[in-house]
């Protein structure tokens, strides 16, 4: 989610949009009071949708579990993602929290050990363990605790050009870091004053995920650890680790892209060949390009020594305010908008509704039943769960990769060497390890 990491490190509390559902108007019946023999239950939840996307398919559903559940109310708020996880913080200690969060899993462990959140009971526990994939389940997961159900996975995969491969003779996209080279290289054009006209590849940037999450994917297909196996040490300023940063920073040397490029615009307007990127775009580019969003290919992130696929993603997860007076409630909600429709509908409703925004859901039936996931572009997405695996969940998580994004920067911008950009970050990273 390209928009809302932009505005990860942004925590000034702002404006929050405030949808309330089903309650015609009137004020709804506060948590604990009755109304005929049922007790009144009012359910808060609070996500980012309805601000960074749009949440008019997810309405439906909140509705019809209020029919269902007439002695229940649910209060949607919409907050803007830079806003979001100080607001999740101070509401709690103010008391005035909501009951439900969706949460990226990046401050889960943060949340967990501040007291924020509760950890999910053990039938949430055996839905989830049932349910959904592993890497959906490691991003929920963290002190050897569930702390929600999974809803997301962002994973990353090659974007090509299939008009532009055609054009320039490739019957199919790279699968090594040499082939990736050589076909960049093919269809890189440039205009009558040496600027790039079509990039062979073309890098996300100017937020902390844009530069360590394609590095990180392919240092992964070069047989690399982003951390050491305890998770105490980096382990990202290994040989692997290096000869990754290397290669892309061969690409920009060899003027095939240039860090002043904007992926998103020339993606879509035919001036990129390949852009290393997450599932969330789909949308985007189908508004964007029209019928030509039939030129979008999507392949495995070409291996490095390895010559093995391998990934990484990033994850989100919905749970349960410590604090709320109607956990039970809470949970049994979100366990029903996982679940399965019905015995002959395995889809989920929430796995409808990240389908329509371009994700992938992290329950397994989802993947295999929603038709938005079956076509060529979401499928390998799909299929490269199997090997992906998320960044880890650390309580100075977002630091750790703002510092090592910096040092990616000035590589590309050809101010350090590959190395020793890895060993000064690595050894910042050590040290707030060694705080944890």
């Amino acid at each position: 989610m390209k928009r809302l990491s932009r505005l990860l490190a942004v925590l000034v509390v702002g404006a929050v949009l405030v949808l309330l559902v089903g309650c015609g108007g009137q004020k709804p019946a506060p948590t604990g009071s009755t109304a005929g023999d049922a007790k009144q239950v009012t359910i808060k939840i609070a996500t980012h949708w309805g601000q960074d996307y749009s949440v008019e398919e997810l309405m439906p559903y909140i509705e019809e579990y209020q029919k269902l559940h007439s002695n229940v109310k649910i209060e949607y708020e919409a907050v803007p993602f830079g806003d979001y996880l100080k607001k999740v913080q101070v509401s709690h200690l103010s008391g005035e929290a909501p009951d439900i969060y969706h949460v990226y899993s990046l401050w889960g462990v943060q949340l967990s050990r501040s007291g924020v959140i509760a950890e999910a009971p053990q039938n949430v526990q055996d839905f989830v363990n049932k349910e959904y994939v592993p890497a959906s389940i490691a991003g929920a997961s963290f002190d050897g605790k569930l702390w929600g159900i999974p809803t997301e996975i962002d994973n990353y995969q090659l974007y090509y050009n299939k008009k532009l491969l055609a054009a320039a003779n490739f019957k199919e996209p790279p699968k090594t870091w040499e082939e990736l080279y050589t076909q960049a290289k093919a269809m890189t054009r440039r205009n009558a004053d040496g600027t790039i006209d079509v990039a062979g590849i073309s890098f996300m940037k100017g937020w902390e995920s844009a530069y360590t999450h394609p590095f990180v994917a392919l240092l992964r297909t070069n047989g690399g650890e982003f951390l050491s196996a305890d998770g105490k040490k980096a382990a990202f300023n290994s040989q692997a680790g290096v000869e990754a940063l290397e290669f892309e920073a061969k690409l920009f040397k060899d003027k095939l892209t240039d860090p002043s490029l904007d992926y998103e615009k020339l993606f879509p307007a035919d001036k990129a060949a390949f852009v290393i990127m997450a599932p969330y775009w789909k949308n985007g580019l189908k508004k964007t390009m029209g019928d030509n969003f039939s030129n979008v290919g999507i392949a495995p992130i070409p291996a490095g020594k390895s010559g093995l696929p391998n990934t990484t993603g990033y994850t989100w997860f919905f749970t349960v305010d410590s604090n709320s007076k109607v956990k039970d409630e809470a949970w049994k909600f979100l366990l029903w908008l996982n679940g399965a429709k019905s015995d002959t509908d395995k889809n989920s409703r929430l796995g409808t509704y990240l389908t329509t925004l371009g994700v992938v859901p992290g329950r397994i039936g989802d993947q295999q039943n929603q038709p938005g996931l079956q076509d060529s572009f979401s499928k390998p997405f799909v299929d490269a769960l199997q090997y992906t695996k998320p960044e880890p969940n650390l309580p100075q998580g977002q630091e750790i990769k703002t510092e090592l994004a910096r040092q990616i920067e000035e590589v590309w911008y050809g101010r350090k060497a590959p190395k020793a950009a890895l060993d000064d970050a690595a050894a910042k990273v050590n040290e707030i390890l060694s705080q944890q």
